[in-house]
């Protein structure tokens, strides 16, 4: 814990309540999922605002080993490590309880460049390889430090952009739906107990867990289609396996 907090020195935000009540863009968790939604959003050019219920980010991830399956990389190739999207489409299919065709060859084909290349440019380092049951060769990928090594240079991105903005200790207790759009999210502090809504074209859920998403679709009325998009008016294709790029005029609720 002690090493952890000292890898922050110097990077953390300070613990204040924004003034503004709106924003280009509401991220829910500060997780890896939130982290990646926030940066990638903030390098467009949008103002976010990240909400979490915790005091630190990272959400499971921190406490996590750190490991992702990845398909084609040049880790596996030094380790040779012969790998292919059309492989790992046929282990993941097979494997799957309920794997869905087009989610699984999306993330086989661009693991690679929007997963790999994205975290090794924030400075991860994936430095062993491991072969879960289910997969024909080794293409889980070990992140120096574990969770810390795969989180913590996210977080560190996401501290130095002047236009990310973190809401920490506070609960999104409910989106708020106006004229069958998500406009916005209500939150609690949760040390005060004070209430505040937060608006915001485009809000994104990236709390973790099927059960809590389901919970939020379900809070807004709204219908919803999972996957790829709940609470939305989203076009009906499935986004990139991350967001890649910010649009101003794509209002609703996204899931990450």
């Amino acid at each position: 814990m002690r090493a952890w907090a000292a890898a922050l020195a110097g990077t953390l935000a300070p613990f204040a309540v924004p003034s503004a009540k709106t924003t280009d863009a509401i991220v829910i968790g500060a997780g890896i999922a939130g982290l990646s939604c926030a940066l990638e959003a903030a390098r467009s050019g949008a103002t976010v605002l990240v909400i979490d219920m915790s005091t630190v980010g990272g959400g499971h991830a921190i406490l996590s080993n750190g490991a992702v399956c990845l398909i084609g990389t040049p880790l596996q190739a030094s380790s040779g490590v012969a790998d292919s999207p059309e492989l790992a489409r046929a282990d993941f299919v097979a494997r799957g309880e309920d794997a869905d065709p087009g989610w699984v060859a999306a993330y086989v084909e661009r693991s690679k460049t929007e997963i790999y290349d994205w975290l090794t440019e924030a400075g991860v380092i994936f430095d062993g390889l491991a072969k879960p049951p289910g997969n024909s060769v080794a293409r889980l990928h070990l992140a120096r430090g574990k969770g810390w090594g795969l989180v913590g240079p996210l977080l560190r991105e996401c501290f130095r952009r002047p236009n990310i903005t973190f809401l920490w200790a506070s609960r999104a207790e409910k989106l708020i739906v106006e004229r069958g759009a998500v406009t916005g999210v209500a939150v609690a502090n949760l040390r005060t107990g004070a209430r505040r809504d937060w608006r915001a074209p485009v809000v994104v859920v990236a709390t973790g867990a099927s059960r809590t998403i389901w919970k939020w679709c379900a809070s807004t009325g709204l219908p919803n289609s999972l996957p790829p998009v709940a609470c939305s008016s989203a076009p009906p294709t499935p986004p990139p396996v991350r967001v890649t790029s910010w649009s101003r005029g794509s209002a609703g609720a996204w899931v990450a």
